[in-house]
């Protein structure tokens, strides 16, 4: 995972839960989320990437870069803070990689429903604006 906003999506699928849901339990605001969730950022401050590698069981070097280990201890895989995975299935790099593919169909999916909805949206004001343009000719 190259970029910040992988290894984000990333963490949020694997470990089920919304940004809302992160933000609550961590105290990093909803805007840092935002940035992160749109890819608008690559960085994040030594207090969030602290929160946020604590949170979710990962090393913050690994959440700020991508480098090193990924994850904290062998540990990581209870769901006593309801992580949704089992360890044999954490720490194996062939899991991870099928994951991450998954997550990232999921996300290419949303963008390509998003787009759609964009697209459509443009065609009402498009169509709106002839209307008015109409109107105001009478």
């Amino acid at each position: 995972m190259k970029t910040l906003q992988e290894r984000y999506l990333f963490l949020l699928h694997k470990k089920d839960v919304t940004a809302y849901e992160v933000a609550k339990k961590t105290g990093v605001s909803d805007s840092v989320f935002s940035t992160l969730k749109l890819g608008k950022t690559s960085s994040l401050s030594n207090n969030n990437a602290k929160r946020l590698a604590d949170y979710f069981g990962v090393t913050k070097e690994w959440l700020v870069t991508g480098k090193g280990e990924m994850y904290i201890s062998q540990n990581v895989g209870d769901n006593s803070n309801n992580n949704n995975c089992n360890s044999n299935n954490v720490n194996s790099p062939i899991n991870g990689a099928k994951e991450f593919a998954k997550v990232s169909e999921n996300f290419q999916q949303l963008l390509l429903n998003k787009d759609e909805q964009i697209r459509e949206k443009d065609k009402q004001i498009s169509d709106l604006l002839a209307i008015i343009k109409d109107l105001t000719k009478k």
